[in-house]
């Protein structure tokens, strides 16, 4: 049990892992269906499959827990990339606007000096 719990890996798991564990089995092992079987075969083996199904479970939550977090990492990863492009192309293409504003600007300026100097 010691070394199951050692597996966790951190001490926050392994709490949580014993609690769970100890109101698990105080709700199981008061189960008339796991009293019978344990009556039918060894009480041992029952707890050790008890145990080993606990742990198969826990660590699946784990798991899942774990995929789900790399996948809201992934997502928001993916959306700051998607914000940076867009931002990228707003910038550009308001860059290109006043680009053509100030080329309008000096161009209408030009033709007035021109107008001028021919007088």
């Amino acid at each position: 049990m010691k070394n199951i719990a050692k597996e966790q890996k951190s001490n926050s798991l392994i709490t949580k892992y014993i609690s769970s564990l100890a109101d698990s089995s105080e709700k199981v092992l008061t189960n008339q269906i796991m009293i019978d079987a344990a009556k039918s075969s060894s009480a041992i083996t029952v707890l050790q499959k008890f145990i080993e199904t606990y742990t198969k479970e826990f660590n699946e939550q784990i798991e899942e827990t774990e995929n789900e977090n790399e996948r809201r990492r992934y997502k928001n990863n993916s959306d700051q990339e998607n914000a940076k492009y867009y931002f990228m192309v707003g910038g550009g293409a308001f860059l290109a606007f006043l680009f053509i504003v100030f080329l309008s600007i000096i161009i209408k300026i030009e033709r007035n000096l021109r107008r001028d100097s021919t007088n």
